[in-house]
């Protein structure tokens, strides 16, 4: 499946989700820290981000997104998700660096899906 698919199949899957579990929770920049740097939410929950230029945000499982600005990110799959500061930080809980833990079904793949403002992470559909 192509990347555009993933991005509809994202979209169709979140809006129930999101609408019925919506924002978890946020995490904020605390000079060279996030606060809190680790939080735990359901599948179709949203986290909303603090990012600037001088604190770009990134995400361990896909380095090529990144957030100069305040975003969100809906979390679809099972699993952990390392984000950090592509300035002060490194994929793996290096320097300002945080993760957030989705319960839910340990068989799912997670995969990266979105866009700068509204990132989704969504179970890998098999194909």
């Amino acid at each position: 499946m192509d990347l555009p698919s993933y991005l509809a199949l994202a979209a169709v899957m979140a809006a129930p989700a999101a609408s019925a579990t919506g924002i978890a929770g946020s995490v904020a920049i605390n000079g060279f820290d996030y606060s809190p740097p680790t939080r735990q939410v359901e599948p179709g929950q949203t986290i909303d981000f603090a990012a600037t230029g001088f604190h770009p945000l990134k995400l361990d499982d896909d380095d090529s997104v990144t957030c100069t600005q305040d975003c969100h990110v809906t979390f679809l799959g099972f699993g952990h998700y390392g984000f950090y500061c592509g300035n002060h930080g490194s994929p793996g809980g290096n320097g300002m660096s945080g993760v957030i833990g989705v319960v839910g079904d340990p068989d799912s793949a997670p995969v990266f899906v979105g866009s700068f403002e509204h990132a989704l992470i969504a179970p890998r559909v098999p194909g």
